[in-house]
């Protein structure tokens, strides 16, 4: 009885979605899947040349796995087209749609299943990611 699901291509794959949903729109959404977490007093009593070093690890291994996250995707998209699947890419207006329609669930999710302090820094760090990534032209 289900016709859709929001997964990323690898656990598309691995699960063998593409068997039964044969069509995949190519919306490219990437899913937090991982941080470090530690207490602001934890933070504070490390050395700022230790922070430092932590900082620069943690972007370091950010791009590192962010272009391995990618490449895995691809390649089982590509793996799953081998199989059937259809692949349909979506334009810049179907993109904004699916933003707007995703966008428009945050009042369910703020402050019910995140909390609202959390949630709106979050939205306020990724609008600063996106103008920095337009502004740069990527």
């Amino acid at each position: 009885m289900v016709d859709t699901l929001a997964t990323v291509p690898l656990h598309a794959l691995t699960s063998q979605f593409f068997t039964v949903t044969h069509h995949m729109l190519e919306v490219n959404w990437l899913p937090l899947v991982g941080a470090l977490i530690m207490t602001k007093a934890s933070w504070d009593a490390l050395p700022p040349a230790e922070r430092e070093a932590m900082l620069k690890s943690a972007a370091e291994c950010g791009q590192e796995f962010q272009a391995q996250g990618y490449a895995e995707n691809q390649q089982a998209v590509d793996a799953m087209k081998k199989r059937g699947l259809q692949v349909h890419p979506v334009n810049a207006e179907e993109e904004a749609e699916w933003r707007r329609f995703s966008e428009g669930i945050y009042p369910k999710v703020r402050g019910r299943i995140v909390p609202a302090d959390m949630f709106d820094q979050v939205v306020q760090i990724l609008g600063e990611y996106r103008a920095s990534q337009r502004a740069s032209g990527k």
